[in-house]
């Protein structure tokens, strides 16, 4: 008769992994990527991120996209930026006040769009992937896509911590600080690009790439604002059309 191998003891360190070992990675993953994009990039390139000692990238800017989400309130909320604008734009020519009052109108375009925002942002950015070829000859699409959404990281993580500051601003303050926060977050894309993910032939080749992914990004930021909304208002004007017709 064979004896069965002895199981290996659980013990507290199995249990902290169970418990934390997924935040710990990410949060893990998200300061190397500020500090040495260098070793995430080269981590993107093994078959399991280097023995899963780091988050997959896909994974990781889904879930701050999801932070954002949760904390719609801070950006979205009836004292930001976002809801000052959206309330003058729909204004007195809100065409379905007779089904719906002017400030739920309001709030449930913006839920709407909260919902559009990251689902929005992921697509264009999977498509994207399918023409930007900056990271080498060779490299396959999924390849690719991991080296993509490494690189947008530290800007998708920036955005995250700024949040407070569409509540924190008027309208009148951000015609100064908007500017600032697009130019940083272009600096942020091509920096990190620069400092580990483009492949280029000398520094110029990794300039120009960088430089191409960062305006990328910010094209497609602003594209991800306007289709989401657009989706969102398309989402409501189905929705009461077709309550009012039953």
């Amino acid at each position: 008769m064979t004896d069965k191998p002895k199981p290996t003891p659980i013990g507290l360190n199995e249990i902290a992994e169970d418990a934390f070992g997924l935040s710990l990675r990410g949060f893990r993953t998200m300061w190397i990527a500020l500090r040495k994009p260098q070793r995430v990039f080269d981590a993107a390139r093994s078959l399991d991120w280097l023995g899963g000692r780091f988050t997959p990238s896909v994974r990781l800017v889904f879930s701050i996209l999801a932070v954002m989400t949760a904390l719609r309130f801070l950006w979205a909320g009836e004292q930001s930026v976002l809801y000052g604008m959206v309330d003058l734009a729909v204004g007195s020519a809100n065409a379905f006040s007779e089904h719906m009052a002017h400030e739920e109108f309001v709030e449930s375009l913006l839920d709407h769009f909260v919902f559009f925002f990251p689902l929005t942002y992921m697509a264009l950015h999977v498509l994207a992937v399918l023409g930007l070829r900056i990271w080498g000859r060779g490299t396959g699409y999924a390849l690719r896509l991991r080296l993509h959404f490494v690189a947008l990281i530290p800007s998708t993580l920036f955005t995250l911590i700024g949040t407070p500051a569409f509540s924190a601003f008027s309208a009148e303050s951000w015609r100064i600080i908007g500017p600032v926060f697009m130019v940083a977050l272009l600096a942020i894309d091509f920096t990190t690009v620069m400092r580990g993910g483009a492949a280029g032939a000398g520094t110029f080749g990794k300039v120009w790439r960088s430089g191409l992914f960062a305006l990328v990004n910010f094209v497609i930021s602003f594209i991800t604002n306007t289709l989401a909304i657009m989706l969102a208002q398309i989402w409501m004007m189905t929705t009461i059309e077709l309550s009012a017709a039953s």
